[in-house]
């Protein structure tokens, strides 16, 4: 979890407590130490748990709050990278999206994904679209219709 996020979170007065791991070794091979660690009450769907954190400084993390495979093993969650879902206890299924458009949708409201059965986007509306496995941006054209572009993941940039 990032440090900002943990701040914006917690209890007036509730301190870190210390980290028990010396060092995170992130994706990109850099390793980082924790400013300490909490327990949070954490929500997701139907799943409601106690959840410990490390908490990193925000430069060290691409997101606020990362989850990984400790959590999807208390929350048992398995995920299907090949359809852009993942499905909790009980069977139902949930979309995932990529970063960047995640984040587009954040920044704009008006921004709207087309599902494999939504093939007309609104009018004037920014739209994100995936054709055989690569996302499109689809942007209003001053003439008319929409100007698509492909989408590119930060990291590959």
């Amino acid at each position: 979890m990032s440090h900002s996020l943990w701040k914006a979170i917690k209890k007036d007065g509730e301190i870190l407590a210390s980290s028990e791991i010396p060092k995170f070794v992130m994706a990109n091979g850099q390793e980082n130490k924790a400013l300490g660690k909490a327990t949070l009450l954490f929500c997701l769907h139907d799943f409601h748990g106690m959840l410990g954190v490390h908490v990193l400084a925000d430069d060290n993390l691409c997101m606020p709050l990362l989850l990984g495979l400790d959590f999807m093993s208390m929350c048992q969650v398995t995920l299907k990278p090949h359809c852009r879902r993942y499905i909790m206890p009980g069977g139902k299924e949930y979309a995932f999206l990529p970063k960047e458009i995640a984040k587009a949708q954040e920044a704009d409201p008006s921004c709207q994904e087309l599902g494999p059965s939504d093939r007309q986007a609104s009018p004037g509306r920014i739209h994100y679209q995936l054709q055989q496995d690569v996302w499109y941006r689809g942007v209003p054209s001053k003439y008319g219709g929409f100007n698509y572009q492909v989408v590119v993941p930060a990291a590959l940039n």
